[in-house]
């Protein structure tokens, strides 16, 4: 057993340092007797096998993460029955924790949710000196957080955590412009639930005003039903939205539309889920700008159903080069029904599966439209189902589709379509031409 002492020279870890990254080396194993268990952790307290290596090893190596105590050290221990070993703490980098208050904010409910959304945007307003240099965090403490006619608007390097998605919320009821929380540039929104309850007026969860910066969510929840327009996550300018593990249930009602996300130009979803329903149109994403961008899907989830008389679309892609990986689009119900709709620009979709069914006009999986520009999609191990037809292609645009199920009715629009190795809902095997 031995204690390595890793801060001051050589390594200059500072005596902050409350956990470092590195490569730990044994090597010149001799005299083992059974298998070798090299264990590190901090002096007085708990270890980790960090190696295991049979007798006839003779180097053996391992990264990660080592907690130090307060004088800076680790300490090894080798048990291998007999014999010795040398090792070598190769360190890259270390950790220094944020003294809790110093720079974090906490927020506690005190009250009914009126009182307990005040204390919030009082909390905000009294972070002064946020900058790249000094972030700060905003951590909110399970509860109801009920902001009324002052949307919550993030500052730029001020992250925003909740305590889980089920337990804290923040909401309002209508609210124009950044909607029940405004984000910011260099700002973070994590584990919370946003919401807007409509109220009569428009109902927007998350918002940007313009020149505000990009949308991140992390680990977030997005609730938006009740008003005029109902938009879950909206971006009023040409900045990005970033998502991951977030998720977004939007209705309308009435002569009401929704919309999941409506994204600028940069729009990037990941491991994520988009509900919307019950408005007039029904939209899971959109994404673009006059200007073009791009979006990326990878693991998400959109599911849109809308009533008798409704236009409803899953994703659309406006001048916006898109890629679609391992996702699942669904469409169902109301006047026309479109998975896919890409308009100018081009649409990469991969292990995939669109489908857009039961409306009454028109069901269309996939509809490659001319905009400004000419389109291109290619359609790869992939499902794309549409009642009426799986692909629109218009005029001076055109789809590739390779290895996938077409269902539906045929290919229609005019352009250009090229199919090699798909079949069709009976699985009839097409090896170069469309179904």
């Amino acid at each position: 057993m031995r204690t390595v002492t890793l801060t001051g020279a050589p390594c200059n870890i500072p005596s902050a340092a409350a956990a470092i990254s590195a490569n730990i080396a044994v090597f010149n194993i001799t005299g083992a007797t059974g298998n070798g268990v090299f264990e590190v952790g901090i002096p007085s307290g708990s270890s980790i096998a960090w190696l295991n290596y049979p007798p006839t090893q003779s180097q053996i190596d391992n990264s990660g993460t080592v907690p130090v105590d307060g004088s800076g050290n680790i300490q090894v221990e080798v048990l291998q029955g007999a014999g010795s070993v040398d090792f070598v703490v190769d360190v890259n980098g270390y950790y220094t924790p944020l003294p809790f208050g110093v720079r974090t904010v906490l927020v506690s409910p005190i009250g009914t949710p009126t009182q307990n959304g005040t204390a919030l945007l009082s909390a905000l307003a009294g972070i002064t000196t946020n900058s790249a240099g000094n972030p700060w965090l905003l951590k909110v403490k399970p509860g109801i957080y009920d902001v009324g006619s002052s949307p919550l608007v993030m500052k730029p390097y001020v992250d925003l955590e909740g305590s889980g998605e089920i337990t804290t919320i923040i909401t309002a009821a209508s609210l124009t412009g950044s909607g029940t929380v405004g984000t910011a540039s260099n700002s973070q929104i994590r584990f919370v639930t946003i919401r807007n309850t409509g109220g009569g007026g428009i109902a927007r969860a998350v918002g940007r005003i313009a020149g505000a910066g990009d949308i991140m969510l992390l680990h977030a929840t997005v609730i938006a039903s009740g008003g005029t327009n109902n938009i879950g996550i909206f971006v009023g300018g040409f900045e990005s939205v970033n998502c991951e593990s977030v998720t977004v249930n939007v209705s309308g009602s009435g002569s009401s539309p929704a919309t999941g996300i409506q994204g600028g130009p940069l729009v990037t979803l990941a491991h994520s889920g988009i509900t919307v329903s019950g408005g007039t149109t029904n939209t899971g994403v959109f994404a673009g700008s006059s200007t073009g961008g791009s979006a990326d899907l990878s693991d998400v989830t959109i599911t849109v159903d809308g009533p008798a008389g409704s236009q409803n679309t899953g994703f659309n892609s406006f001048k916006a080069g898109a890629t679609m990986r391992n996702s699942q689009i669904a469409v169902t119900g109301g006047t026309q029904a479109t998975g896919v709709v890409q308009t100018g620009n081009n649409t990469d979709i991969r292990n995939s599966t669109v489908t857009a069914q039961q409306a009454t006009t028109a069901s269309y999986g996939m509809s490659i439209d001319t905009g400004l520009t000419s389109g291109v999609s290619n359609i790869n191990n992939s499902t794309i189902v549409g009642d009426t037809n799986y692909i629109r292609v218009n005029p001076t645009c055109s789809a590739f589709v390779g290895a996938s199920q077409l269902k539906g009715g045929s290919v229609t629009g005019g352009g250009t379509a090229v199919c090699a190795g798909v079949f069709d809902g009976s699985y009839t095997f097409f090896a170069s031409t469309c179904p």
